[in-house]
């Protein structure tokens, strides 16, 4: 009873992926999600509290089989949050144990970008991280998506909106 779903903010996400195109089978294409990319998104973007209007889920945790799209999927949620999630000058950080394998879904996003008219518009791609602009109620608004180690004592000073972790 304390908990509404909310349709409208899962289509916003789902259109989202809609304007992706992706390397399938060397070809990039609309990112078209699979049932249970679509449940994930459902299930993390869906539910609010109704007394605050706050996302039910802040954390979640992802688990899948090799092979099965995990890194393009959470490059796609971070490129998300972002270009569209509201929050005003976002910090999307992807971690990973080394650099280098944080690397791996920043190629990604740069792929995404570059192959996506809309978001190619919007977002600039530059060697070490992403960056977007927008002017919002009168003020400019920048954010970024960047790569890091999870080197801990090296991670003071950010304020991310969003967090990936990948090989945790």
């Amino acid at each position: 009873d304390d908990l509404i779903f909310d349709r409208a903010k899962v289509g916003k996400v789902f259109k989202f992926f809609s304007l992706m195109n992706i390397n399938t089978n060397n070809e990039y294409k609309q990112f078209n999600l699979m049932p249970f990319q679509a449940f994930i998104i459902a299930n993390i973007y869906g539910f609010y509290w109704k007394d605050s209007g706050r996302r039910r889920f802040r954390y979640s945790y992802l688990e899948m089989a090799r092979k099965s799209g995990k890194t393009m999927f959470s490059s796609g949620l971070s490129q998300y949050h972002l270009v569209a999630d509201g929050e005003n000058d976002p910090e999307v950080l992807f971690l990973a144990t080394t650099r280098e394998q944080s690397g791996i879904a920043l190629k990604y996003a740069k792929s995404i970008i570059a192959n996506s008219p809309v978001l190619s518009k919007r977002v600039d791609v530059l060697q070490w991280f992403l960056r977007f602009t927008q002017k919002r109620d009168g003020k400019t608004s920048t954010g970024v998506l960047k790569t890091l180690a999870s080197n801990a004592d090296r991670l003071d000073g950010y304020n991310p909106s969003y967090v990936l972790i990948d090989e945790y």
